[in-house]
């Protein structure tokens, strides 16, 4: 079956909010879990002036809000379903001397107001949920990001949470409140237009990963979609015997815990790390990031990416079943649900394909500086066997 793919970038001006629709050229659009960097995109599209023009790159501006869209029909009779996979803006922009007349410019995410907006006073919340603090801390500091219940979900509860004056920005917090979740639950947007398609406010989005398999799409081999696939098997972060390090009492005696994982070491040996922590002032503190540390350590893990045809139904966050008995990991072979935690999506001109990486988000000493309410395990992947 043939598929008929169209593309279309709104470009709405920062200042007079004119929106026009350029040619795309190509793009390349990354999003991934946890929130470390903003969704990025790199679009090229069709100049209107010549290169000798200094007004040939006056048409794309910083700032500029950004809107990259994709139609799949199967039909020319078909209507266009246009279906967003990237909204940001506009943050750098190339033009080189030469006899093309292409524009390139890259663009960030709309979350990326959160990594420049400063926490400007001493904040302390204790025993609420964590879509209370994240509503606080987002009106405090940010216009861009709009807090709306609608958007949120409860169930989260955080004894204390600190931020000190002028030390951490608002995406600090977000992704805080992710590691809180044991990497469960995920911060992203949601913009929303006026009827006319311009931008109208961006919504703060804090929601659980998806529990149950994406009806959208499936990673099935044998099928057109799927193009190649890799899974590896991880051992270099196997370590069973943990020592954690803290700062220093008041005597001068330097905080320490310890844990070992006995099943880990029965049949790998012992595998021993020490981490040096300053800011972690009890034994206990150590102890448990210790233990943690350790537990979410102990034996490999299984890694894979794939590469599907165009598929702008993936989106990070998603499960997502996979099937490939070609495959085989530790003498089973590929079968069951995994979490999306990375999408590509990219169109060079002549092909639209989309790579996804399925795995582990690595946890850290910062996964366990907080006590809630839930016992916080990994969300690695989510697979059945």
């Amino acid at each position: 079956m043939i598929r008929l793919i169209d593309f279309q970038c709104k470009i709405e001006k920062f200042d007079t909010h004119e929106i026009y629709s350029p040619q795309v050229l190509g793009f390349n659009v990354i999003d991934s879990l946890p929130l470390t960097n903003a969704p990025s995109c790199t679009i090229k599209i069709a100049a209107k002036k010549r290169i000798n023009d200094v007004m040939a790159v006056s048409q794309v501006e910083f700032d500029d809000i950004i809107r990259l869209q994709a139609s799949v029909r199967f039909n020319v009779l078909e209507k266009h379903v246009w279906v967003d996979i990237f909204e940001g803006r506009v943050q750098n922009i190339s033009k080189e001397f030469s006899t093309k007349s292409d524009i390139e410019f890259s663009c960030v995410g709309h979350i990326t107001a959160a990594f420049d907006a400063l926490i400007k006073d001493d904040r302390t919340y204790t025993g609420l949920d964590a879509k209370d603090i994240l509503a606080s801390l987002t009106t405090a500091y940010t216009f861009r990001l709009v807090y709306n219940s609608n958007y949120v979900e409860s169930g989260l509860a955080v004894t204390q949470y600190n931020s000190q004056k002028e030390q951490n920005f608002l995406i600090d917090a977000y992704q805080e409140m992710e590691k809180l979740s044991g990497y469960k639950r995920m911060i992203d947007v949601k913009p929303t237009y006026t009827a006319s398609g311009k931008l109208h406010t961006v919504y703060l989005r804090w929601r659980k990963l998806q529990a149950t398999p994406t009806k959208q799409y499936a990673i099935i081999e044998g099928t057109p979609r799927l193009r190649s696939a890799s899974f590896d098997v991880i051992g270099e972060d196997v370590k069973n015997y943990r020592y954690v390090k803290g700062g220093m009492d008041a005597e001068g005696v330097q905080y320490s815990g310890s844990a070992v994982n006995s099943g880990s070491i029965s049949k790998y040996s012992s595998r021993y790390v020490v981490d040096v922590f300053s800011w972690i002032q009890t034994n206990t503190l150590c102890r448990e990031i210790a233990t943690g540390l350790t537990e979410e350590s102990g034996e490999p893990y299984t890694a894979g990416q794939v590469i599907l045809e165009g598929t702008i139904d993936a989106h990070i966050g998603d499960l997502v079943t996979v099937n490939i008995p070609s495959i085989e990991i530790s003498g089973a072979e590929i079968n069951g649900n995994y979490t999306v935690y990375r999408v590509n999506h990219v169109f060079t001109g002549d092909d639209f394909y989309t790579v996804l990486d399925l795995g582990r988000i690595k946890k850290s000493e910062y996964d366990y500086m907080f006590k809630i309410t839930q016992i916080i395990k990994t969300c690695y992947k989510n697979q059945v066997r």
